[in-house]
């Protein structure tokens, strides 16, 4: 999309005021020049929606982390369970094994 963008903006000639005075061809250019950034506009907000619905669906997974996080961490604290201390010792454990 970006890419589009880009050739979009190369491809479309500066339009000024100054200019579209001095090339004489009076409303028609004027009007495919209009009719250009709309087009270019269009595709902007194309590129923003889509922007918008992946930082709304990774906004929705890390709370959704967050939120198993904190789950977690509450039920070891109801359990009494301290897992860096558990996974501590199991390393532990299974060091002495070998």
């Amino acid at each position: 999309m970006g890419q589009r963008l880009r050739v979009k903006q190369t491809s479309m000639p500066k339009a000024s005021s100054h200019r579209c005075r001095r090339v004489g061809n009076g409303d028609g250019e004027v009007l495919s020049y209009v009719e250009e950034a709309y087009a270019a506009l269009g595709l902007i907000e194309t590129q923003l929606d889509e922007l918008r619905t992946e930082l709304e669906w990774q906004h929705k997974r890390l709370d959704e982390i967050r939120d198993a996080q904190l789950e977690s961490t509450s039920q070891e604290k109801e359990l009494g369970v301290d897992t860096a201390d558990a996974s501590r010792r199991a390393h532990e454990d299974w060091a002495n094994d070998e």
